[in-house]
């Protein structure tokens, strides 16, 4: 699966770089950018995730959802408004703490980040004790629109 960290704290989202496909894993790119500025990073089964990440670049229009495959996926959006939490229901739900996590090494990160580690140490040290999730670690900063709502 993945990790994923957003970290309000600092304007940052911060993610691990393996995938899977079948027998064979490979370094990927899980967080994107939006025309806005918000980030959209995700965990879970890679095609519905990223119909999502289209969806939601496109307008997060939700008289027309994705079709969506069997697996499934998390998503985690960081926006001027805060951070929120994302599925198949197309329902964004927030997020109301400083920093969050998803993905299988979620536990780990949060864990690492709530005894002092940054959310690139803890991302790092959870590819040490998660399977599914790999180095190198991929930072990308948050820079919030002027008037932006910003809760720590």
């Amino acid at each position: 699966m993945t990790t994923i960290v957003a970290d309000f704290r600092v304007n940052m989202m911060v993610s691990d770089s393996k995938a899977s496909y079948g027998e064979l894993s490979f370094k990927t790119k899980k967080i994107f950018r939006c025309d806005n500025g918000d980030l959209v990073g995700f965990s879970g089964e890679c095609t519905n995730a990223l119909k999502f990440v289209r969806w939601y670049m496109d307008g997060a229009d939700t008289s027309s959802s994705p079709e969506w495959d069997d697996g499934i996926f998390d998503a985690l959006v960081m926006t001027k408004n805060g951070l929120f939490l994302w599925d198949k229901s197309l329902i964004g739900m927030e997020v109301d703490e400083p920093f969050f996590s998803i993905g299988s090494g979620s536990v780990y990160a949060l864990k690492a980040m709530q005894n002092g580690m940054s959310a690139v140490e803890a991302v790092e040290a959870t590819t040490k004790i998660d399977p599914a999730s790999g180095m190198p670690v991929r930072v990308e900063a948050y820079f919030p629109p002027y008037g932006a709502v910003h809760r720590v």
